[in-house]
């Protein structure tokens, strides 16, 4: 188990942030979700009823949740969407910033779990540019999380290696009401690979377990492709693993 304090490092940098009160140019904490098997999801929905349909129904639903969870800290987390892709990130580099901005993440991710919703999610760490008025969002942070979220084979979270660089930098870990980060070998792309990351115990073990399993099932229904049932069985295995 991983314990995160919100004491700063001796080597926490300055910032050159806030130009303007909607631009952030910064080091900060950043995290990325994406919804495995979208395409096909918005096919289904499309043949099945309509996309607007999905829109106000379903997505809604999610976006819901993601003001939500993104509303826990307003003063320190930004969030934001496009398509299948939902992200929050804060307005700074403190310690105590990603405390918020992993409650907030995990709490989305756990809540969407549990109503059968696939995310793939990464935090990270870095550099990053957002001007919030004309949607701009650059940065290595961002391009990092993005990799990583899309490498997991598996429903998850994890803390990438940028960002547990900049975590060993304090005194570390944390343990949250509804989850915490416990170093794991996650299997990631290519397949048969598997990278020790610090990955969030999402939900506990019967609450969460059903619903994987229900989107397995699911999946099998519909004859999903085996590498999206692989991702539904290396869950399964995780979250025996980490099962508190």
């Amino acid at each position: 188990m991983i314990i995160i304090t919100a004491t700063e490092s001796t080597e926490n940098r300055e910032t050159d942030r806030v130009t303007e009160q909607n631009v952030l140019n910064t080091d900060c904490w950043f995290a990325y979700f994406d919804i495995l098997g979208f395409k096909k999801l918005l096919k289904d929905e499309i043949r099945n009823s309509s996309l607007a349909a999905f829109i106000e129904v379903d997505y809604a639903d999610v976006l819901r949740e993601l003001k939500q969870k993104g509303d826990y800290y307003p003063d320190h987390i930004v969030y934001t969407w496009a398509s299948d892709s939902f992200v929050l990130f804060t307005r700074d580099n403190a310690v105590s910033s990603f405390i918020g901005l992993l409650e907030s993440a995990g709490h989305f991710f756990t809540e969407l779990t549990q109503r059968g919703w696939a995310l793939r999610g990464a935090i990270s760490y870095g550099e990053f540019y957002a001007d919030m008025e004309r949607f701009i969002f650059v940065g290595p942070t961002l391009i990092d999380a993005c990799e990583y979220a899309g490498k997991l084979e598996m429903i998850g979270l994890v803390v990438t290696p940028r960002g547990r660089k900049r975590l060993q930098q304090v005194q570390s870990g944390y343990a949250g009401t509804r989850g915490d980060l416990r170093e794991y070998p996650v299997q990631v792309k290519p397949v048969g690979t598997t990278e020790l990351l610090w990955a969030y115990t999402f939900g506990k073990y019967p609450f969460t377990v059903e619903p994987v399993e229900q989107m397995k099932q699911e999946a099998l229904n519909k004859t999903c492709e085996e590498q999206v049932i692989r991702k539904y069985d290396n869950t399964l295995v995780f979250l025996e693993a980490t099962r508190q």
